[in-house]
């Protein structure tokens, strides 16, 4: 890798979800808040959705909207290790948490970068209903 990206000042850029904060809607993130970005991005984007690249994406919107999502963790977590392998090869995969219980599903995806051995906890929190699956938090652990 080139010397130049090992430089954290220049690995900055927009994160999304773009959250209000002290500096507006598009301030400028860290090297880890952008790389969380990109792993919602491909873990939530249903495959076939992007014009421009119809295989991007992942197949976690299927499997999560499945009723018998319950009993398919290890699932799940094939789908976020292989997902974050081929659209996010910046990102290494330390580990997938999936809990699932009636009401909520709790996504925890601890990473890091391929230039740093910094690791980095983030959840999902989704809340389950007969009328789908609706975001309640994404936390920094």
């Amino acid at each position: 890798m080139p010397e130049q990206f090992k430089n954290p000042k220049e690995l900055k850029g927009l994160a999304l979800p773009a959250l209000r904060s002290i500096g507006g809607y598009f301030a400028s993130k860290g090297k880890y808040d952008v790389a969380w970005g990109d792993v919602m991005l491909t873990l939530f984007t249903p495959i076939g959705s992007r014009p421009g690249n119809r295989s991007f994406g992942s197949a976690l919107v299927k499997v999560l909207f499945d009723p018998a999502v319950s009993y398919q963790t290890e699932r799940v977590r094939y789908i976020i290790s292989e997902s974050l392998i081929e659209w996010c090869p910046h990102v290494r995969l330390v580990d997938a948490q999936v809990t699932i219980d009636q009401k909520e599903i709790k996504i925890g995806v601890t990473f890091s970068l391929v230039v740093d051995a910094q690791k980095a906890t983030r959840f999902i929190t989704l809340k389950r209903s007969e009328g789908g699956a609706q975001v309640l938090a994404a936390r920094v652990a």
